[in-house]
């Protein structure tokens, strides 16, 4: 899991775990609604091109496609993502382990569609859950009787709730063992962070995003409580308590570079001024997240995710100990290398 130590004639680098990635709206195709349903759709979104590049021995990394569900889906619209999830089975590299489910929206004005507990000052709103908490609950147990991953996209902390009221209904009706997934998680409420660990749910957070900037400052600031702004993203409160903390990018919407992320979860300053420096995660804490625990969240933490016999031999070799840079330089990591399944894929440039 950890970096490893390469010590050659002219300098020392770090070789560590790397991950794959999630597509995780990999059922909508270009210029498609997110949600489609229309006349010629064949509901394979980009699986297509995946199935394409690794047929011509393009496709170097290993891929977790999940299927976004419709906010008005049923347990029986499951069959019909399942039809999908048919058609890619056995492609090389590539794996559908589960959904994607849209709990809510977003905090920013002027959307303010995240679900919250407390209400938007200007409005008085509270926001808006995308299911109604019964068919949520149907919707989760549904997919985890059919041994799928759920990997929910919470922002606000009522959508966090009853994201996790969702799996807590699974889970009792039965012990599946399948670890979900709840990413974002812009406001979790206190009493909520030591469930994630009791559900056996993972924390996947975008920690890019715990800095203050114009964006914060200007779009979320102004709607909310001053002890609201500053719980967001609440990571190492979530970690205190057993969460298991994954990163992710949420790419394209903001950069799918690790180490700015590590950077930012690790001093929780941006251009701006901090955001809650207790919230804080220390330097392995952030390995974990961006190895052995993304591996975790795709279902394949035996398989990648750490540097160890009986695992496939994907790593990268970087510019720097990453180990012992200070932060500052962390954000700055090249990496020279790539290897997948012990063959290289990637050399940089002089």
């Amino acid at each position: 899991m950890w970096p490893v130590k390469l010590d050659t004639v002219a300098s020392r680098h770090l070789a560590t775990a790397l991950p794959p990635w999630i597509d995780p709206a990999a059922n909508a195709g270009p210029g498609e609604a997110l949600f489609s349903r229309a006349p010629g759709s064949t509901g394979a979104g980009v699986l297509s091109a995946y199935r394409a590049l690794a047929d011509a021995g393009g496709l170097t990394a290993h891929v977790a496609a999940l299927l976004v569900a419709s906010p008005q889906s049923t347990a029986a619209d499951l069959d019909r993502l399942e039809s999908v999830r048919d058609r890619f089975q056995g492609v090389p590299h590539l794996s559908l382990p589960g959904i994607k489910i849209f709990a809510d929206g977003v905090l920013e004005y002027p959307a303010q569609s995240a679900a919250l507990l407390g209400h938007y000052h200007n409005s008085g709103s509270q926001g808006a859950m995308l299911l109604e908490s019964d068919s949520f609950k149907t919707l989760v147990d549904a997919a985890d009787a059919r041994g799928w991953l759920v990997h929910v996209h919470a922002l606000g902390d009522r959508a966090v709730r009853e994201s996790l009221d969702a799996v807590a209904h699974a889970r009792q009706q039965r012990s599946s063992g399948i670890e979900h997934s709840i990413t974002h998680l812009q406001l979790v409420d206190a009493q909520d962070h030591p469930r994630f660990a009791q559900l056996g749910v993972i924390a996947v957070m975008q920690l890019h995003w715990a800095e203050i900037d114009n964006y914060l400052l200007d779009l979320v600031r102004p709607f909310l409580s001053e002890a609201d702004f500053l719980r967001q993203y609440p990571a190492r409160s979530l970690l205190k308590h057993g969460a298991v903390i994954a990163g992710a990018s949420d790419w394209p919407i903001s950069t799918a570079n690790p180490w700015e992320a590590m950077h930012n979860a690790m001093t929780r300053h941006g251009p701006d001024g901090g955001l809650n420096a207790a919230e804080r995660l220390g330097r392995e804490d952030m390995f974990m997240a961006y190895t052995l625990n993304a591996a975790r969240v795709m279902g394949m933490s035996s398989e990648i995710g750490s540097i160890q016999a009986g695992k496939q031999a994907d790593f990268i070799v970087v510019d720097r100990d990453v180990l012992t840079v200070p932060v500052e330089s962390l954000k700055a990591t090249r990496v020279l290398q790539t290897y997948f399944q012990g063959q290289p894929v990637y050399i940089a440039q002089p």
